[in-house]
């Protein structure tokens, strides 16, 4: 099964959406859209930011000032660790990393609305 089949119509609706199953959301759909993740018991194995300029998405995202920056992570699941303790983490480990880039705060504000961020989803095997 594809996991991004699975989403609520609410956060494909709200999502960019480029190809067949390849979302992106913006900051402010993060906190329920992975709640809603967790409560399905899908993991988050990876992420990125993307800056999005029309249809073509960037990684690369100019900073206010002057740097440039690439936003990318991956959560891998612990030898021995519960299923769902791994979902609760690799959600809780997403959050805090996109938090503590701020990237919406350290872009200029035309940019800060084309931020979306992407996640690779995992299932339980």
């Amino acid at each position: 099964m594809i996991i991004e089949e699975s989403l609520p119509e609410q956060f494909k609706n709200t999502a960019f959406h480029p190809s067949v199953f390849v979302y992106a959301w913006k900051r402010s759909s993060l906190d329920k859209l992975l709640e809603e993740i967790m409560a399905s018991n899908v993991a988050v194995s990876g992420g990125e930011a993307w800056l999005i300029e029309g249809e073509q998405t960037f990684r690369i995202i100019p900073l206010k000032n002057g740097d440039k920056t690439i936003l990318d992570w991956k959560v891998k699941r612990k030898d021995g660790e519960d299923w769902y303790d791994f979902v609760e983490r690799s959600v809780n480990e997403s959050l805090e990393i996109i938090s503590g880039a701020n990237l919406e705060k350290k872009v200029n504000s035309s940019t800060g609305n084309k931020i979306r961020y992407h996640f690779d989803f995992a299932a339980e095997k």
